[in-house]
């Protein structure tokens, strides 16, 4: 009696481990990696390094004087500091001190 206990006891934990592994792998899959992108929908690369400002061309539906469309112009985009995640080189590092430099 005691070995058929102790074996559904071993399927039971067995069962639920793998339950665990397969459930940890889904939700890792899920994960997707963060982009720097602002909330204008350009990257940081449309950004100037010190004010942040967007430099990037947005696509503006151009009306005529009847109230028709009458084609597209690109325009400066309104941006004028960049709100993404920030990317680990831009935090202050302390340079590392060489020989010459230690007291």
């Amino acid at each position: 009696m005691i070995d058929v206990e102790f074996f559904a006891l071993c399927v039971v934990a067995v069962l639920s481990f793998l339950a665990g592994v397969l459930a940890g792998r889904q939700r890792r899959s899920e994960h997707t990696a963060v982009k720097p992108i602002c909330h204008c929908e350009h990257p940081i690369g449309h950004h100037e390094d010190k004010t942040g400002r967007c430099l990037a061309q947005v696509e503006r539906t151009h009306y005529g004087k009847n109230g028709g469309r009458n084609g597209y112009e690109y325009v400066a985009c309104a941006c004028q500091h960049y709100t993404g995640p920030e990317l680990i080189s831009t935090f202050a590092v302390r340079e590392i001190a060489t020989d010459e430099e230690k007291p």
